[in-house]
């Protein structure tokens, strides 16, 4: 029985580097960190720079707390 693959998820990554909005995938993803300010993303946009995101619950309140 084969297995299909795993269509993954879909995000937008924002380069600050090279100012390129890109719809990506896990593929980009070259890391993940869990802090105590939230779960950090490290990705890779098509231009090669390394970007991280940082996302989860506990990032999630304190930007809500800085607006």
């Amino acid at each position: 029985m084969e297995r299909e693959a795993d269509a993954g998820g879909v995000m937008l990554l924002e380069c600050p580097t090279c100012g390129r909005r890109e719809l990506t995938g896990d593929r980009s993803l070259v890391g993940l960190r869990n802090t105590p300010t939230g779960i950090e993303l490290h990705l890779r946009c098509r231009a090669g720079h390394l970007v991280v995101e940082t996302t989860g619950r506990q990032a999630r309140q304190r930007a809500a707390a800085c607006t």
